[in-house]
């Protein structure tokens, strides 16, 4: 079952359209150059902070006793919670720090949509990896590697 979910989520980050920082006329591998630099000196600059927390401790059933003549019965309360996880408490201040990095890098976060099936598949095998200027009529396509190709149509 869990080999099918997997299957199934790969099946769709195919068909997610390109979500990230988009800059007319710079290419893919500059702005994942430029990110991963913004990313480590976002590190450097805020330096995750791990903290280990518990989830709250909650009685589910408060303890009983039940008597019958001289006899009593007595059933304890049930808890629930108390489970441990961690979390770094640094890193929404992070994430911060690497989208103002990226737009001082001209840089913006958008969404591209992906191609329509009427795109034709020789225009699409013409997808650029330098970002055009943004318009309706820009869509994305995601290649065998992963990475993603931009189309100007019509």
């Amino acid at each position: 079952m869990k080999r099918f979910a997997l299957l199934g989520a790969l099946m769709l980050a195919g068909c997610a359209p390109y979500s990230g920082y988009y800059r007319a006329g710079a290419t893919t591998g500059a702005m994942e150059a430029a990110l991963t630099e913004c990313q480590v000196a976002a590190v450097q600059r805020v330096p995750p902070n791990t903290q280990l927390r518990r989830t709250p401790i909650l009685q589910t059933q408060p303890a009983r006793v039940y008597c019958k003549d001289d006899r009593c019965i007595a059933y304890p309360a049930r808890y629930a919670g108390g489970r441990a996880y961690t979390t770094d408490v640094n890193a929404g201040l992070r994430g911060r720090v690497v989208r103002q990095c990226m737009a001082r890098e001209g840089y913006r976060p958008v969404t591209v949509p992906l191609c329509g099936s009427d795109v034709p598949e020789a225009l699409r095998r013409t997808a650029q990896t330098r970002m055009p200027p943004l318009g309706p009529n820009v869509c994305s396509v995601r290649g065998q590697d992963g990475r993603y190709g931009f189309v100007v149509t019509g």
